[in-house]
């Protein structure tokens, strides 16, 4: 599965395609280099397992 996203170069806003993996993988870096997602910063459910 492919989504077209809006990214901007210079000053002109471009469509550019990217694959389901690869946002969960910038998601999965994110997560990392931030030690939180999307403000959440403690992971009670995924803790408790």
């Amino acid at each position: 599965m492919v989504a077209a996203t809006k990214e901007v170069q210079g000053n002109k806003p471009v469509e550019v395609e990217k694959t389901v993996a690869y946002k969960i993988s910038q998601r999965d870096e994110l997560t990392e280099k931030t030690g939180h997602y999307w403000g959440i910063k403690e992971f009670t459910l995924k803790d408790s397992i």
